[in-house]
């Protein structure tokens, strides 16, 4: 069964869930609070400092909104 699932927090462990929770076939969003973080995340689907080389998938939306993730 499909779930819709906001991860809270695009840190190392959210990466990790976020792309665990999407290959096991849920619809995820992605929620991160700090502006440019959330907006390199959208440009480069990816977190070089924390997790350098793990792609999120484009079916996983990022959001800097709460009340939309």
């Amino acid at each position: 069964m499909t779930e819709k699932m906001a991860v809270l927090g695009a840190g190392s462990w959210g990466i990790a869930i976020a792309n665990l929770l999407y290959s096991n076939g849920h619809k995820i969003t992605l929620w991160e609070f700090n502006r440019n973080d959330y907006q390199s995340l959208v440009a480069n689907r990816t977190h070089q400092q924390k997790l350098p080389g793990i792609v999120i998938p484009d079916e996983i939306s990022i959001s800097n909104n709460l009340e939309e993730s």
